[in-house]
């Protein structure tokens, strides 16, 4: 990757230039750059690629090639001879002090690196490792002087950049009436010599590794704030202390039914957030008896709303289980909270809403109804003809799901065209005339073949009595559907159907048609979803043919109840209608009115669901020239997050991505998932085979997931606390193997024992010694087998990758984000002809 850098970096560092415009760095760097020519090349490059990924005016994808760069030149400069191509950017042992305390510049970087690409758990570990061996003055006083001799360095964390060493400010927090430190006044300014404090410098080393080692633990859901209270503690000891962790401290004391006394000059008072708050707590403290023991009760005063911090991600790539901890979903200016949004807080269904999905293939994204299923509220049943989107929707299904294999038309045969995009496939001819006009769809819309399908009618249809709520999108044939189950939807609330608006198909219904008879079945159009254009040929956007200009080809449009029919709905329909409408469509106006008319009628008044529910809209904060709710034009940075992870169609939301970062955990939906990325994951899901045999290294949900879906599985563990506690979770078909740590040893040679020769369908490599593991992996592969390799992206597995590849193996890589990680990694997979997932 250095190979790949501007000209100009081969030529100069540019850390020479770059640090001089960080505070911290003033005082050292002239003797920094005197010792420039006897600093290792990767080291210089590593530090070179940080500091222009920390630059925020370069573009985001350029920032994060250089982190990826910056930790390849980190790798090269501290590999050691037994794991230089494995996990050298892992620490095996937070207790390991085998590894030389000077020089500890690399370390810092190494920690800020996987601190900006996610990755706080391995930060941890660094942190706990360095703090072991700088315990001790001498041992401190050797690392401190290793940056003082000439390695240049920056801090782990963003808040010390513009902090220098020396700066410092007094302390006033006390914590069962004892100081956690005496007031310092060293003050440094720009004016003063550039005089070289040791003792300075290592009071800012070791805030900064203590200050975010207690923002990590505070992080993580087991912990608790015993576990945080001696590192804050520690920290506020030192002379360069300042307020937040001055906050902290006391927060965390006060979870513990400590007494906090909070004087008048504290910084909380005088600097921070909420003066008033830290003021009562102050006096409250001077007015009751302290409580003793750690473990008691919290006091009967009202306890301090504390900020909620990201929870820290595992290191393995399988999410190990934690406890876990509700924690608020984050509000915007047009979504509420999941709390705020839940009809169930305001007002109770008597009976399930009945809903049906015609056409359920689990591969067309997250359905309107994911949120109710998931809360038990409605009984689906839903319809796939096709038999392995079919069996997927089987062997996912919940209590309340029912899927059968039919294809709904007008109960007779039809012609399935089955076209080169699965999209396109239809029981009516696509229609080359009009698809030639754009880009795409003539490819996309190509015949490979035929085949002949037996229809049933919906309204005979005896598994389903009675329809609240219908989707449906089977690409043109909706229309023959409607007509032919008139009597199943003449009480519907709500249908959702795809709707066209050019012939894509022979003989197709447009929009019009399908709008036509709504009305004339006492529906009206709601609103229009996922609107989708297409762009004329031959012009191309930036090289691409995906994203359309003006010309709209199809929606998914929902209608209700006419305003004709809205007046004879019982109160059990206007409720059931009231809840769709509220949790998937986010018609918060529509739900309102809804609301009054249940409320109008008579005794019903006294249940006021209007007036609590508008009480519950002010916290929305929408006003009359705001977009709606999940607009596709979002006005603000925070709109369009909220957006991408809340609105029902978003790819993110679909995948619950958001409640996996929230717990640390590889999971979609609640359910364990192997720790790969997305797009694999979908790949994986759709080809893998229930006589699948399985040989993994690193175990966790991958293990679970796997369990589920194939015959055997052999997984071997290297972490001893771990495999004690998933012993006990495994299913009868994993042979669950422990062995030590040991590159090029037991661990990595396990596959290579002779009853595995040819036995199993896929090997999974993402545990450690991946080197060793690949290049011993094809001897247990059957002749059609996978290799699968998680964090392909890392150079250090390069080796074992080319291991591979000179067998006569191919590789493709699935690049994407994955479960709990903000960035982007490759899941590839090996495979050579005739292999067993099809590839």
């Amino acid at each position: 990757m250095h190979a790949n850098r501007p000209a100009m970096h081969a030529e100069e560092p540019l850390w020479p230039q770059a640090l001089a415009r960080y505070p911290f760095a003033a005082r050292l760097l002239p003797g920094w750059r005197e010792q420039a020519a006897d600093l290792p090349a990767d080291y210089q490059a590593a530090l070179d690629d940080a500091l222009t990924a920390f630059d925020l005016e370069r573009p985001l994808g350029e920032r994060y090639q250089r982190l990826l760069a910056s930790q390849a030149h980190l790798l090269r400069l501290t590999a050691a001879p037994d794991a230089a191509h494995d996990e050298a950017s892992k620490p095996e042992d937070a207790s390991n002090t085998s590894a030389p305390v000077a020089p500890i510049a690399p370390t810092l970087l190494r920690i800020r690196l996987h601190l900006a690409l996610g990755e706080p758990a391995l930060a941890r570990q660094w942190i706990d490792r360095l703090l072991h061996q700088l315990d001790g003055d001498a041992a401190t006083k050797a690392a401190v002087d290793t940056l003082l001799r000439g390695w240049p360095c920056l801090p782990i964390s963003a808040a010390f950049d513009t902090c220098a060493p020396g700066q410092t400010e007094g302390d006033v927090a006390m914590v069962n009436g004892t100081k956690a430190s005496e007031t310092s006044t060293k003050a440094v300014t720009s004016g003063e010599p550039s005089r070289i404090d040791a003792d300075a410098w290592r009071d800012w080393l070791l805030a900064q590794l203590l200050d975010t080692q207690a923002q990590l633990t505070r992080a993580q859901r087991h912990a608790e704030p015993e576990t945080a209270l001696p590192l804050l503690v520690k920290r506020r000891r030192l002379p360069c202390a300042g307020i937040e962790s001055e906050r902290r401290l006391a927060l965390t004391a006060l979870r513990l039914g400590k007494k906090v006394t909070i004087k008048p000059e504290s910084r909380l008072v005088t600097k921070g957030q909420n003066p008033q708050l830290w003021i009562q707590l102050g006096e409250r403290a001077n007015s009751e008896p302290p409580r003793s023991g750690a473990n008691q009760p919290a006091a009967k005063a009202e306890p301090i709303p504390a900020r909620q911090p990201a929870p820290a991600k595992p290191n393995q790539r399988n999410a190990k289980p934690a406890a876990a901890q509700p924690t608020p979903a984050a509000a915007s200016k047009h979504s509420p909270t999941r709390k705020q949004r839940t009809p169930a807080r305001l007002w109770q269904l008597k009976e399930p809403i009945r809903v049906v999905d015609i056409g359920a293939n689990p591969i067309d994204g997250t359905p309107p109804y994911a949120s109710l299923l998931k809360q038990g509220v409605i009984r689906l049943v839903g319809f796939e003809p096709q038999a392995d989107a079919l069996a997927k929707l089987q062997q996912m299904k919940g209590p309340h799901e029912t899927y059968l294999p039919h294809a709904v038309g007008d109960g007779g045969q039809a012609t399935l065209y089955i076209c080169q995009a699965s999209g396109m496939t239809s029981t009516l001819k696509p229609n080359n005339a009009v698809l030639d006009h754009f880009q795409g769809y003539p490819i996309w819309g190509k015949i490979k073949s035929t085949a002949v399908l037996d229809t049933v009618r919906l309204d005979d249809v005896t598994e389903i009595t009675h329809i609240d709520w219908l989707k449906i999108d089977i690409q043109g044939g909706e229309l023959t559907v409607f007509k032919h189950g008139e009597r199943k939807l003449k009480d519907a609330l709500v249908i959702q159907t795809e709707a066209n608006f050019i012939h894509l198909y022979e003989g197709q219904p447009l929009f019009a048609d399908i709008d036509q008879w709504m009305r004339a079945h006492g529906f009206m159009l709601h609103t229009l979803l996922e609107q989708r254009r297409r762009l004329y040929a031959p012009m191309t956007i930036n090289g691409g043919i995906h994203q359309g200009l003006n010309q709209l080809t199809t929606a998914d449009a929902v209608y209700i109840p006419s305003f004709d029919r809205l007046n004879q709905l019982t109160t059990s329909d206007l409720l059931k209608l009231a809840t769709i409408m509220d949790e998937a469509y986010h018609s918060y106006d529509y739900t309102l009115q809804l609301l009054g008319l249940i409320d109008s009628g008579g005794s019903r008044s006294q249940k006021a669901y209007a007036q609590r529910y508008q009480e519950r809209l002010k916290h929305i904060k929408l006003t009359a020239d705001s977009p709606p709710p999940f607009s596709p034009a979002p006005t603000s940075s925070a709109d369009a997050g909220m957006l991408l992870l809340r609105h029902p169609r978003s790819y993110l939301n679909g995948l619950d991505w958001e409640q996996s970062l929230r717990s640390g955990e590889s999971t979609v939906k609640g359910k364990p998932v192997p720790w790969v990325t997305y797009p694999f994951l979908h790949l994986l899901d759709k080809r893998i085979r229930s006589n699948f045999k399985v040989f993994e290294y690193g175990s966790g949900n991958s293990t679970l997931w796997l369990s589920s879906h194939v015959e055997k599985i052999v997984s071997v563990e290297h972490d001893a606390g771990w495999y004690q506690k998933m012993k006990g979770k495994m299913p009868g078909n994993v042979e669950y193997i422990y062995h030590t740590l040991d590159y090029g040893g037991a661990y990595g040679k396990e596959i290579t024992k002779p009853q595995y020769k040819g036995v199993f369908d896929i090997v999974f490599v993402d545990g450690r010694d991946r080197v060793n593991c690949l290049r011993n992996c094809v001897h247990a592969l059957k002749q059609d087998g996978i290799v699968i390799l998680d964090n392909a992206e890392r150079p250090q597995y390069n080796s074992g990758s080319e291991s591979l590849l000179q067998q006569g193996f191919k590789r493709i890589d699935f690049i994407g984000m994955g479960p709990v990680n903000l960035a982007a990694w490759s899941t590839a997979v090996f495979y050579r002809a005739r292999n067993c997932i099809g590839l």
